[in-house]
């Protein structure tokens, strides 16, 4: 006990306490675009995301490779793919906005037909809610 007291002197425990969760999500949003990109990117998944669009079915055992109609495009051909492993679709469709694949951000924008700064701040409100 004497150790660890020792160790504490000198150290505002105030300052080290966690913030709650929705404090750390309101800081975040003050971060420039780079670091907002990277908040949506950890906290919105790929597979969550699709499935909220279209139908998909798992490809492996192991459910890393999902598949489905792409919503980005009318599709009667299941040519979407996502990895749920890295995150990222693509689609098999040579003229889709996703053919050469895509992030969260990027399926959004091509889903909703918006630009990718648009879709940017709507998955950061998404997320902080």
């Amino acid at each position: 006990v004497d150790s660890y007291s020792s160790l504490l002197r000198g150290i505002n425990v105030e300052e080290h306490k966690p913030q709650k969760r929705i404090e750390r999500l309101y800081k975040i949003t003050d971060y420039d675009c780079e670091n907002t990109i990277e908040f949506i990117l950890k906290n919105i998944s790929m597979l969550d995301l699709a499935e909220s669009y279209t139908e998909l079915s798992s490809t492996d055992t192991a459910g890393r490779w999902w598949m489905g109609l792409c919503p980005a495009h009318e599709d009667t051909f299941p040519s979407f793919r996502v990895d749920a492993t890295y995150n990222k679709c693509a689609c098999f469709s040579q003229h889709c906005v996703l053919h050469r694949g895509g992030d969260v951000i990027d399926l959004y924008s091509a889903v909703n037909n918006v630009d990718r700064q648009t879709a940017i701040q709507s998955l950061k409100e998404r997320i902080i809610g």
